[in-house]
């Protein structure tokens, strides 16, 4: 299915006008753009076969690309209300089933699902003259994606191969803008509110499953689920001068809400089942004034927000005489996904190749020749008929691994003068709702079970402003991190020989940073705050029975994410002569990093290591000023001025083991708890600093009471003859605190 095609609203090199734009019955100018697009697909294939090999190969394809845009244009307005609005709304239902049955040989079933959403919406004010009581620019598009396949083997002698594969691809661009090139006529005058807002929400719920099924000989099941999420949303306002009798507000706003399962089930007298599911999420969510006036009777909001509501599922089970079970789930924000290799250059994950593999699907490994195209045989005169370029409608695959992109949630103000006399907020916030669960189990003669999660969040968080004023009675410049990321892995192994292994790795990078350069704030309450307060939680489960039972059970999370403030050449004074006024700059890192291990083993011979560790790094830290460069000094003129850097981790390890057996027992429990990060507060030579009171901190501190870095090991091994146990915990807390204040100049 595919689906192409644009829905245009504009006026252009126009005057429009009912009345004055003050008469009560003067109507209102509405530009709208829609665009609401729904499709469906459903592929079944089967081969059955008594004897021989029993074949069902099915393949779904659907690519929805629009382009929805509502557009004013060098034109002169007077209306009552001016509403330019473009809306979009994508829809994709995709399920495939396929079904390989044999008597005696093999059943093979392969299942392939593609969906791609290429979109981009726009709604934009430009070059043009606006009276009105309000004006709204409204860009606002939701793609909705359902898609899942099953692939079942079933041979009753012989191989029951089930395999799946599962790309979903979102690339979608929302803009809402306001722009000019500075002329007189690029004004927009409102008595009421004037609202300039881009919005994306992103709905996708895929379902990938395999399973092979064989009485006697090999069960094999594979399924590799990808979905890549990249959204670009941007709201600009560039050179022009806004004035509004009520108030202004520029937003950007991202929504992701991702529900992802795939399973692999494998049973026979070898069972085999392999599962891969990778999330990759790639966004740019911004708020941009430039070369602009904004003024407002009372406020202006600027905005940009990234929601994050991510629920990934991933299930194997496999069962046999010899049964092998590898399970790996991953999820990366802003970062592209790697193989990951031990330090004794063993291979925990794979994942880079089994993009790879799903990329290649279509291609006959023995030839390395891509056989899409003959998926078409046949289709060349309908598809000629119908207009459409084959090579367009041959299946592709083409999955992403992530990165390479300017992923970013910032509000960025440069050479602009914004004025309100209420209050003035440029805020840029992350809210994360991760939570990844693996489960898996393997049972038979010899069991080894392998499961591996990985999550990994890069931030960008940002304000940055530069070269122009900023004034208001409030004014607030913000930036924080709130949420969090969990990861679960259970694992479960049982068999005469039991070998488990489970892998829960979580990280969370990069920074919540505030840059301020040649700014001149006018205000009686001046704000500025970089904070982090997000979380990230990691419990790996691992259970192993059997007469010879060895596990290993790694829990690791960490963060090492920046909090700052860098302000130069700028000044603070205040509003009104009869107002006590302040500025307070402050960073608050508050991390909470929590990583459990739990592994229990059994039998005849038992031998079970687990391993927990938990790190906090990174800096809180403010900057006023350069080193050795009096000339980007700042200068502070108000009451009370409140500099406070400070550092709040929470960081706990815990590793609770249990290995019991009849002849001989080991184990070993290991919890590392650490928090190594620094706050710094540098005020340099040069800066100016006149106020009656002025306070200047940095500090390492604790959330409500609770401890900085724990650790803690539960470890119990008993045998009847032999027993060898090893248990250790380490909490570790070197946090430095520098504060450095220069050649400054204060009140005298």
């Amino acid at each position: 299915n595919m689906i192409e095609g644009a829905t245009r609203a504009d006026i252009t090199n126009a005057t429009v006008a009912g009345a004055s734009a003050s008469t009560a019955e003067n109507a209102g100018i509405f530009v709208n753009a829609g665009d609401y697009t729904n499709m469906s697909g459903f592929v079944g294939s089967g081969g059955f076969a008594g004897v021989g090999g029993g074949v069902g190969l099915g393949s779904d394809t659907n690519t929805v690309s629009r382009e929805v845009s509502a557009v004013v244009d060098n034109s002169d307005i007077n209306a009552n209300d001016l509403e330019v609005d473009a809306k979009s709304m994508q829809g994709v239902s995709s399920f495939v089933v396929g079904a390989g049955v044999s008597g005696v040989g093999g059943g093979v079933a392969g299942v392939v699902t593609v969906t791609e959403l290429d979109n981009t919406t726009r709604a934009a004010l430009q070059n043009s003259q606006v009276n009105a009581n309000t004006v709204t620019v409204n860009a606002n598009h939701k793609g909705i994606v359902n898609a899942g396949n099953i692939g079942v083997g079933v041979a009753g002698v012989g191989a029951g191969v089930g395999l799946s594969v599962g790309v979903l691809k979102d690339n979608s661009e929302t803009y809402a803008e306001v722009t000019g090139d500075n002329k007189t006529e690029d004004t927009i005058t409102a008595s009421g509110d004037v609202k300039i807002e881009a919005t994306n929400t992103a709905v996708v719920k895929p379902s990938i499953s395999a399973t092979g099924v064989a009485g006697v000989g090999a069960g094999v099941a594979g399924a590799t689920s990808v979905n890549n999420l990249n959204s670009k949303v941007v709201t600009n306002i560039s050179g022009v001068n806004i004035t509004s009798g009520s108030s202004i507000k520029g937003m950007a706003q991202n929504n992701f809400d991702v529900d992802a399962y795939m399973g692999a089930n494998a049973g026979g007298v070898g069972g085999v089942g392999v599962g891969v599911t990778v999330n990759t999420i790639d966004s740019t969510v911004q708020t941009n004034v430039t070369d602009s006036t904004l003024d407002a009777a009372n406020d202006i909001i600027l905005t940009a927000q990234e929601t994050r509501t991510i629920k990934q599922t991933a299930t194997n089970v496999a069962a046999g005489g010899v049964a092998v079970g590898a399970n790996i789930a991953i999820t990366n924000v802003g970062q592209a996904v790697e193989n990951i290799v031990d330090e004794n250059g063993e291979t925990v994950s794979n994942a880079y190749d089994k993009i790879t593999e799903a990329n290649d699907v279509y291609k006959n490994k023995e030839t390395n020749k891509d056989n899409s195209g003959d998926l078409l045989a046949g289709a060349g005169d309908a598809l000629e008929t119908a207009g459409i370029d084959s090579g367009k409608a041959t299946p592709h695959v083409d999955a992403g691994y992530g990165g390479g992109k300017d992923s970013q949630i910032t509000v960025n103000i440069t050479n602009s003068n914004i004025e309100a006399d209420s209050t003035v907020t440029a805020k840029a916030t992350e809210t994360d709702n991760i939570n990844m669960t693996l489960g898996s189990g393997a049972a038979g003669a010899a069991a080894v079970n392998a499961g591996v999660g990985i999550l990994n969040v890069h931030r960008n968080v940002g304000v940055h402003i530069a070269n122009g004023g900023i004034s208001a009675n409030i004014i607030d410049i913000d930036t924080n991190i709130t949420g969090s990321a969990n990861l679960d892995v259970y694992q479960g192994t049982a068999g005469v020989v039991g070998v488990n292994a489970a892998v829960g790795q979580a990280s969370t990078t990069g920074s919540s940073k505030i840059d301020i350069d040649n700014v001149t704030f006018t205000g009686n309450d001046i704000d500025i705050t970089a904070g982090d307060h997000g979380a990230v939680t990691v419990n790996t489960v691992g259970i192993t029975v059997g007469a010879v039972s060895v596990g290993a059970i790694v829990a690791g999370a960490e963060n090492s994410g920046n909090t700052e403030i860098e302000i130069t050449s700028s000044k603070a004074e205040n509003k009104n002569a009869d107002k006590e006024s302040d500025i307070t700059i402050s960073t608050d890192k508050a991390n909470t990093v929590d990583a459990h291990a739990i592994g229990g083993a059994g039998g005849a011979v038992a031998g079970q290591g687990v391993v927990a560790t938990a790190s906090d790094s990174g800096a809180s830290s403010i900057t006023l000023g350069a080193e050795n460069d009096v000339s980007k000094a700042n200068s502070f003129v108000v009451n009370k001025v409140n500099i406070a850097a400070s550092a709040k981790p929470v960081v706990k390890a815990v590793a609770d083991s249990a290995a019991v057996s009849i002849f001989g027992t080991a184990g070993a429990s290991v919890a590392t708890a650490e928090a190594t990060g620094t706050v710094n507060v540098n005020v340099y030579d040069g800066n100016t600093l006149e106020a009656d009171d002025v306070n200047i901190s940095g500090d390492a501190g604790t959330q409500e009471g609770k401890n900085t870095a724990e650790a803690k090991v539960v470890g119990n091994s008993g045998s009847g003859y032999a027993t060898v146990a090893a248990n250790a915990a380490t909490a570790d807390v070197t946090t430095k605190v520098n504060v450095n204040v220069g050649d400054v100049n204060y009140k005298t």
